[in-house]
């Protein structure tokens, strides 16, 4: 018998013969031994013939009739069976190729790694994007394996890449290490560390509590919590809180400086415990929750509810109709409106300028979103020239099906023909076709309530007092968002917010100046607009926490201004100082005397400069490096401003890596042992936290990008009443 092999691949070809038929207990192929006179037949795969052959597995009837040469044959090609033969570099070697040939004629550099280095350093590019999104990846495109895959190339040395399961059981728990060494580095210096957790439930219906330590330096991902089915009293929250106030302990040599959680009562009620058992532990709640509600309450007043209500129909009408949304892009590049959506732009590097035409979509109101309402609002405020030319385009009533006698009627008109349609409507073919038939003049009647809306003037009006009533907490949103030290802001900012309130002053000076005008009347009722001052000061006594006080005493951009005035104030500052002490009555005595003397500007802080580079510093929310420069005059206050103004004041990284998790949690890789599964989710969500620390710090603001203190955003900053000097 000819055992010759016709590809390397499939060298049991010549010693098996597939059947027609099927094995009905596994519902596989049966094959047969191609030997002569031998009868044996299987249903496994081919290659099982090689154990038939070689009566090297005792589970495997051998074969009689295999000669000599057969079995040298079969052993000589069967060493690797169970694999897939590749070539040693792979598939990525052909566009390694065309890279080299694309720089022919360059001069040819000479590569600086050897085999091993080159292998160590694939492999390790390799597992990256593998972690990163979870399957062999083509990472062709990624400039760093390119690059590392041509000098492989020119160097003519060898590379497989690595198997799937090579990299998730053996080079994935190395990547572990590496980046736990990565975020090592992070968390140095006199930074202070608070440890951030946000609950949410998975695809899966799993709920799950991420556990996060943040810096100002960055975040590290912790671990995730399964907590389905489990009673979340407020014990049991303060449980898992101290549990991984341990495991930092253990990972960093000292618990974290404080804890930051959501804002729901048992949340509440677990950090009182938390700091029962830790007394020196400072907790807090989420600053953006706390924010975020206060813009839900304003939201729910009956006024702005219908507002949001008519935006939301006017976005969902057009968006549902393409001839609607064709014709919004169409009217924003007319030659009357495309100035409003053109942007001029000038190139740092180039300095060239142009002018960028930038049309603008709806933007629809989020579940989860932080401030969509204001999104919605401000979009459609600026797009009110487009809209209105699109309902008065001459093609708006015959493509949305409305007839002319309708055309120009009120809502009530509309609505008295409609109701006054039923009997001439009425027909042999019985309910179904009148139904259909008001079904059709129902809709006659919301693309006519569409254009009436549109046009009409109150809307507009109301939309612009509501955005100028949100601007502020908006623009306060997105500091909170911004990885800026906000500790010291946070009093301030919302004791300005429910004292404007209180004076009546529902409105910026900016982009909706004009609509201040002293003649200005309020579309909000009255008593929707004294809610305003009870919605504020109830959301700002939720949020408030004495770190609060503390950081609005020592922030040096706040240095006129008397602190103490307030007996509040006074007391959590106290009560803070007492806690940075670890209790030491007599260390927290001095500390005070030690403010007492900045706030006096007492002494060494008698010198002018120094108040000049504080407020440059508090106006960039830098006031901790104030505090690192000319903080030997106050050690005490020093050490304890350094931490109180760099500590976090929102859980918001635990919430941006929800959508990670659904990655993650998938049926095939929920199958994994739990330590592998925790390490790919380790490594998967600090590879992109870290991604993300990189992005801020190199980052380069998009040349056509709006910044939140344009137009867009409106920034929102009050004049300090107060002499500075």
């Amino acid at each position: 018998m000819d055992c010759a092999v016709d590809t390397p691949e499939r060298w049991w070809h010549a010693f098996v013969v597939k059947n027609s038929s099927y094995d009905g207990l596994h519902n596989k192929r049966t094959h047969s031994c191609a030997i002569s006179g031998c009868k044996y037949e299987y249903s496994a795969t081919a290659s099982r013939v090689a154990s038939h052959i070689l009566g090297d597995d005792k589970n495997v009837r051998a074969c009689k009739y295999a000669s000599e040469e057969e079995k040298i044959s079969a052993s000589e090609n069967s060493k690797g069976r169970g694999k897939k033969k590749r070539n040693s570099l792979s598939a990525i070697s052909s566009v390694a190729s065309r890279s080299c040939e694309e720089g022919e004629g360059e001069e040819e550099e000479v590569p600086t790694r050897n085999e091993d280095e080159t292998r160590q350093h694939l492999n390790a590019l390799w597992t990256k994007a593998f972690a990163k999104n979870g399957l062999a990846p083509n990472v062709i495109d990624d400039p760093d394996f390119r690059e590392a895959i041509v000098e492989t190339h020119k160097a003519k040395h060898k590379y497989e890449p690595l198997t799937r399961r090579t990299m998730t059981y053996h080079e994935l728990p190395k990547l572990k290490d590496i980046v736990r060494s990565q975020l090592d580095d992070l968390f140095t210096g006199d930074k202070a560390e608070t440890l951030v957790l946000d609950g949410w439930d998975t695809s899966a219906k799993d709920s799950l509590i991420n556990f996060l330590l943040a810096s100002l330096a960055g975040e590290e991902f912790l671990d995730d919590e399964n907590v389905t089915g489990e009673h979340k009293t407020a014990r049991f929250m303060a449980d898992l809180i101290l549990k991984y106030v341990k495991i930092v302990k253990i990972r960093r040599g000292d618990e974290p400086d404080s804890v930051c959680t959501d804002n729901p009562t048992v949340m509440r009620e677990a950090r009182a415990l938390v700091e029962e058992e830790l007394p020196s532990l400072f907790t807090h709640s989420c600053t953006i929750h706390g924010v975020h509600k206060w813009i839900e309450d304003i939201c729910a007043l009956p006024t702005v509810a219908k507002l949001l209500k008519d935006h939301e129909f006017i976005v969902k009408k057009l968006r549902n109709k393409q001839f609607l949304h064709a014709e919004l892009f169409r009217a924003q590049s007319s030659e009357e409106l495309k100035p409003l959506f053109t942007t001029h732009i000038v190139e740092e590097d180039t300095e060239k300028e142009y002018d960028r035409f930038e049309p603008l979509t709806l933007v629809r109101k989020g579940a989860t979103r932080m401030g969509s309402a204001y999104d919605m609002l401000q979009r459609n405020f600026k797009l009110q020239p487009a809209l209105e030319k699109v309902v008065g385009h001459q093609d708006y009533n015959k493509r949305c099906g409305i007839a002319q006698r309708r055309v120009g009627l009120s809502a009530e008109q509309v609505a008295a023909e409609i109701a006054n349609a039923r009997e001439a409507y009425q027909t042999e073919t019985g309910e179904a076709a009148e139904e259909l038939r008001l079904a059709s003049a129902e809709r006659q009647k919301q693309y006519v309530l569409l254009k009436e809306l549109i046009r009409g003037e109150g809307l507009w009006e109301l939309t612009t007092e509501v955005v100028d009533l949100l601007s502020p907490l908006i623009s306060f949103l997105k500091d909170l968002d911004s990885h800026q030290a906000m500790m010291g802001e946070v009093y301030r900012r919302c004791e300005r917010l429910t004292k404007d309130w209180e004076e009546g002053d529902v409105g910026i000076e900016g982009h909706f100046a004009k609509y201040k005008a002293e003649d200005f009347v309020s579309l909000i009722p009255l008593e929707e607009r004294e809610k305003l001052q009870e919605i504020g000061i109830t959301r700002w006594n939720y949020l408030h926490s004495p770190l609060h006080s503390f950081a609005y005493c020592i922030n040096p951009r706040l240095h006129f201004v008397d602190h103490f005035a307030d007996p509040e104030v006074r007391r959590d500052f106290a009560a803070c100082a007492l806690k940075f002490c670890q209790g030491d009555e007599d260390l927290a005595a001095e500390m005070e005397v030690e403010y007492t003397e900045y706030a006096e500007k007492e002494g060494a802080w008698s010198n002018r400069a120094i108040w000049m580079q504080a407020k440059l510093q508090g106006e960039k929310h830098r006031g901790h490096l104030f505090w690192k420069m000319h903080g030997d005059k106050a050690p005490t206050l020093r050490d304890a401003s350094v931490k109180a103004l760099t500590m976090i004041t929102t859980a918001g990284g635990a919430e941006r890596n929800w959508s990670a998790h659904d990655i993650i949690f998938t049926k095939r890789r929920s199958r994994m042992n739990p330590t592998t599964l925790a390490n790919w989710i380790f490594v998967f969500t600090n590879l992109r936290l870290l991604e993300g620390i990189d992005a801020r710090k190199g980052k380069k603001r998009k040349k056509h990008a709006v910044s939140y203190e344009s137009e867009e955003y409106p920034k929102w900053e009050e004049q300090d009443s107060e002499d500075e000097n």
